[in-house]
């Protein structure tokens, strides 16, 4: 809705016909008419460009018409002739906004904030700029300031908890940077949650020879063993002797076990170190996800909140919490492939049969390229390759140049014995081959029916392709704690 400025002071010593052309304007707006109320702002203008409020109707009626741009440099005239005026101070920093420039952002926000410190979509917007700017602490506490006014936005406790998740992937980050001992014990986490159990294992051991004295290295340690299966390992890690001196953090780490979480976070400002910030990214983790549990149960038909909270919890280890979050979402949403492909894939490794079987009515009441290509490769490892190859085409059918339906077929063709035809349906995938897998496959296709040179060229590829995976990897990880992912 476009604002109303007042602007009768301004107007009163100006040419005969302003206020005139401002009336007609204002009556253009209230009809919508968005060209003519441009059309008669600009005449006035031209006749008097020192009018603040009329460079912010302007600017307002260019935001209608969405030429923002235009809007802009008007929000920044009447800013600049009259920096008391809260509405073109909010919108000019929405409109930093809109184009990716939340420093600038930073002074029209806050100066409509202070003009009017209860407005809710100021806040927003500030907290909002803070965010992306990686001012964690400065954004969480504008968005609780938001949520204090207005319990009800659910926007801006959605943006709360991403704000929390990204403020405990930059600490994270930062730890995992410093190769420092709680940076080792992160990364050993990380990589734990990702079974990469040798690395993380390294890394554990690597947390424990730089900090011998840490209960948490050790509990951690300990834990990892007990979750594979190796008691022998995890009673050999024991526990230190009590430490005479009192622990700083024994009154945060008292409340953390009380789950008083904000009361932590409040607790951990500033942290001086590398144990604080630990704790603190592990405090932003565990809020953002209670957080993100209290959306879902404010707003049960919420599709991103569902499949946040899914992943936050698998990212935790909690496999079961994960199952449920994931499978409300697929239930929100039966129409969403993305929400039903999170889901089917969650629990096939887990119960083959039962994923199978959604995917099957999944696929049937969609019929969406991605979903059948999923189907015929859950049928592959069922070993009904006529079936799944029928997948594969209806797939195909629907996108011709899908390269994993191509490989998808090629395997369904193989696992018949027909090589020469999955030979000619992998050489359509074959350019986007993901980790070297699809060209190792073609090799062995290639020396099944005697073609040994064309066997080698594709071994070679596929160790290449492997190699650069490598590489990639290692930065893996680095990607897992940056913020905004």
């Amino acid at each position: 809705m476009i604002a109303v400025l007042v602007v009768a002071a301004a107007l009163g010593g100006g040419a005969e016909d302003i206020p005139t052309l401002f009336r007609e304007a204002r009556q253009a707006e209230q009809r919508r008419d968005f060209a003519g109320a441009l059309e008669k702002y600009s005449a006035v203008l031209r006749m008097d460009a020192t009018i603040a409020e009329v460079w912010a109707n302007q600017g307002l009626v260019l935001y209608e018409l969405g030429r923002h741009r235009e809007a802009l440099h008007a929000f920044e005239k009447a800013v600049e002739l009259k920096p008391q005026l809260t509405s073109p101070q909010l919108f000019l920093g929405l409109e930093y906004l809109r184009f990716e420039e939340p420093r600038k952002a930073l002074a029209p926000l806050g100066a409509a904030l202070k003009l009017d410190p209860a407005n809710a979509q100021t806040g927003y917007a500030l907290a909002d700029a803070q965010a992306k700017l990686g001012h964690f602490e400065e954004a969480i506490a504008l968005y609780r300031g938001v949520l204090s006014r207005q319990p009800g936005m659910e926007e801006a406790r959605y943006a709360l908890a991403i704000a929390y998740l990204n403020f405990s992937k930059s600490i994270a980050r930062k730890l995992i940077d410093s190769g420092s001992g709680y940076g080792k014990l992160l990364l050993a986490e990380y990589l734990a949650i990702g079974d990469a159990n040798e690395a993380a294992e390294a890394n554990y051991q690597a947390a424990l020879e730089a900090l011998p004295e840490s209960g948490e290295v050790r509990g951690a340690l300990r834990a990892f063993y007990l979750r594979r299966n190796q008691p022998e390992k995890a009673e050999a890690i024991s526990d230190m002797e009590p430490d005479s001196a009192p622990d700083p953090l024994a009154p945060a780490l008292a409340l953390w076990r009380d789950g008083s979480y904000e009361e932590v976070f409040q607790s951990l400002l500033p942290s001086d170190t590398q144990r604080e910030r630990y704790w603190l990214s592990l405090t932003c983790y565990a809020l953002a996800r209670e957080i993100l549990v209290e959306s879902v149960r404010r707003n049960p038909n919420s599709l991103h909140a569902c499949l946040l909270l899914a992943d936050l919890a698998k990212n935790a280890g909690d496999s079961a919490a994960a199952q449920a979050a994931y499978e409300k979402a697929a239930r929100l949403a039966p129409d969403n492939v993305e929400a039903q492909l999170l889901f089917i894939r969650f629990i096939a490794p887990r119960d083959p049969a039962a994923a199978l079987e959604y995917t099957q009515q999944a696929a049937d009441r969609s019929d969406n390229e991605e979903l059948n290509v999923e189907l015929g490769m859950q049928l592959l490892k069922s070993d009904n390759a006529g079936a799944a190859a029928g997948r594969f085409r209806r797939a195909l059918e629907r996108e011709p140049d899908l390269a994993k339906a191509h490989a998808g077929l090629a395997d369904a063709y193989a696992k018949s014995g027909e090589f020469a035809p999955a030979i000619a349906e992998m050489k359509h995938a074959i350019a986007a081959d993901p980790d070297g897998s699809w060209h190792y496959r073609l090799a062995t296709w290639y020396k099944e029916v005697g073609r040994l040179a064309e066997a080698r060229e594709a071994f070679a590829a596929t160790a290449q392709i492997k190699a650069q995976q490598r590489a990639k990897e290692e930065a893996r990880f680095l990607e897992l704690t940056s913020p905004d992912r």
